[in-house]
């Protein structure tokens, strides 16, 4: 089974744009992987981010904490490059992120949005 491993932006994103990425990756057959560290970034926003990021983060969390999914630790102090590690050594796993220079670093497939609400796997 693939997995996709999501990013901050990513989650955040699809919670501003209202795109249901647990139902998206369960249809396609994915099993959905958040690294606790994304987790930990999400929880400092929601915290000390300006206005609208403090609230998507929040709202971000009680989404996550509504759906099932698997927590890993990346064992890395830059979370970027845990993640790029992470994907680039294992095959079944496809990073989900909207961050231009961290899919270009990340071999193989990836998942993107498009037109501001299509989960695209290129």
């Amino acid at each position: 089974m693939k997995k996709a491993v999501l990013d901050t932006n990513f989650i955040i994103y699809c919670i501003d744009k209202k795109i249901d990425f647990f139902s998206y990756f369960h249809i396609s057959g994915f099993r959905i992987i958040i690294p606790e560290e994304v987790i930990n970034e999400i929880k400092k926003f929601s915290i000390s981010a300006p206005g609208k990021l403090k609230k998507l983060a929040n709202l971000s969390l009680k989404f996550l904490d509504k759906n099932d999914f698997d927590k890993i630790k990346l064992n890395s102090k830059i979370v970027d490059n845990g993640l790029i590690n992470l994907v680039n050594n294992n095959e079944d796993f496809v990073l989900a992120s909207l961050d231009k220079k961290l899919k270009d670093k990340v071999k193989g497939q990836k998942i993107v949005i498009r037109g501001n609400k299509k989960i695209e796997l290129v």
